[in-house]
């Protein structure tokens, strides 16, 4: 089932690692969108994101409109790599 799957990220290694595992794992029919939230990214539709879904920290994962919680997905991408 294809999921859009948006993740909130700043220039750090715990962002560029999680939207690496996100990328490895990921059906080829799912669309994923990166929203760079650095000071000197952050554009207009990246912050209003951040603000429509209460973003708080980074890296945040966003799937189909709902906020997910990043240490049960990281869990699952644990999972999910194991497996492959």
């Amino acid at each position: 089932m294809a999921k859009r799957i948006e993740i909130f990220t700043a220039d750090t290694h715990l962002c560029h690692e999680l939207t690496k595992q996100v990328n490895a794992v990921v059906c080829n029919k799912c669309e994923v969108v990166l929203y760079p939230l650095n000071s000197a990214d952050l554009n207009t539709v990246a912050k209003e994101k951040a603000m429509d879904y209460a973003i708080q920290a980074v890296p945040s994962i966003v799937v189909d409109g709902k906020l997910e919680n990043l240490m049960r997905i990281k869990k699952q991408l644990k999972t999910m790599n194991k497996s492959r």
